[in-house]
């Protein structure tokens, strides 16, 4: 209960607690009420007073595309950076790659005016493209950050197929026929020529249009290991020739595994154990019969199985004597099988008693 005096009427008037604290809650929701119809209007006219006084970046939809006729030359284009808001917009630049020109690298662009900046890079290859982004940092609050990309790009005067020439694994001494086809598309011609004239032949077969088909007849070599070659193509009216690479590996014909062998003795203590060889093609595919066998006399060897497609054989090699002296140092034997020039090699280690 609370008292308080009227002075109209001279009397002390008790009034309960709760009509106060009710009649402060509906003043409250009075003012909410108030401040919720009018505060929208307020801001949009203080909006409208002011402006939006922001900057607002605009970029192009599309990435800037570069193209020169040739490779390695230095191709330069333009874009533009656009303020569609009411206040400067302030922009920094960072390409991703120091191959890239860029200018200029910062600035200030007014409202509704744009800034063209001018990028610069080096194409590639023929037919190859090189793409880089350049982020952008700025005061525009809804993109401060984001990325543009550009791209060079060297078209092609001439169309190979195939554009690189994949020999894969091969054996030594082998012949392979490739057909070739040369496609015209900016080129009117077209000389082919190569510096390796005793591996790689090429005839023209025929010619139908704007398309040439060519036979290509590649020697493998017999040394072992990896083939890096090219045909050359001088395109008139063009300063840089295009090339076409040659790629692939020799490798031996067949596989003996384990190609090492350490000897190891008996349970009793004479003479060496049995060894199982393997023998099979890299490819998968059949082979012939061991020709011959080049081996010391105490080495035996003897066919065990074989798979009835012949792609894989098992051979057991036995040593004769129980103390074979010939044993005291590595033997060598190489497998000969026909139809095959190199030689298959197998080493023997006897191990040392202790």
């Amino acid at each position: 209960m609370i008292t308080h005096h009227d002075s109209d009427s001279g009397f002390i008037i008790d009034q309960p607690s709760y009509m106060i604290a009710f009649s402060s809650v509906l003043a409250f929701v009075v003012i909410l009420s108030i401040i919720h119809c009018f505060a929208p209007r307020l801001l949009s006219r203080s909006s409208t007073i002011h402006g939006d006084r922001t900057p607002k970046m605009v970029l192009p939809d599309e990435p800037l595309m570069l193209s020169h006729r040739v490779p390695g030359e230095l191709v330069e284009g333009t874009f533009n950076i656009r303020n569609v808001g009411k206040a400067p917009l302030e922009y920094q630049l960072f390409p991703s790659c120091g191959c890239v020109i860029l200018t200029p690298l910062d600035g200030r662009i007014a409202s509704s005016e744009f800034q063209p900046i001018r990028v610069g890079m080096k194409t590639l290859g023929y037919g190859q493209e090189k793409s880089v982004l350049i982020h952008l940092k700025t005061n525009d609050l809804s993109l401060v950050e984001t990325d543009y990309r550009v791209t060079a790009f060297c078209p092609s005067p001439l169309e190979t197929t195939p554009s690189v020439i994949n020999l894969g694994r091969i054996p030594p001494a082998v012949e392979k026929n490739i057909r070739l086809t040369v496609a015209y598309k900016s080129a009117q011609s077209y000389a082919m020529t190569t510096s390796n004239h005793e591996r790689i032949g090429m005839h023209r077969i025929s010619s139908k249009g704007l398309v040439d088909e060519w036979d290509l007849r590649i020697h493998a070599g017999s040394k072992i290991g990896f083939v890096t070659d090219q045909i050359r193509i001088d395109i008139e009216g063009y300063s840089v020739p295009m090339t076409i690479p040659i790629v692939g590996e020799i490798v031996d014909e067949m596989i003996i595994s384990p190609s090492y062998v350490a000897l190891m003795k008996k349970q009793r203590g004479k003479g060496y154990r049995d060894v199982i060889l393997i023998a099979s093609r890299r490819d998968g595919e059949p082979f012939g019969r061991i020709d011959r066998i080049d081996k010391p006399d105490h080495i035996l060897f003897h066919e065990i199985d074989r798979e009835e497609s012949i792609k894989r054989r098992r051979i057991r090699v036995e040593f004769r004597g129980d103390h074979p002296q010939d044993l005291s140092e590595p033997s060598i034997v190489r497998f000969y099988f026909m139809g095959m020039k190199r030689p298959v090699v197998v080493r023997f280690q006897p191990c040392r008693d202790r």
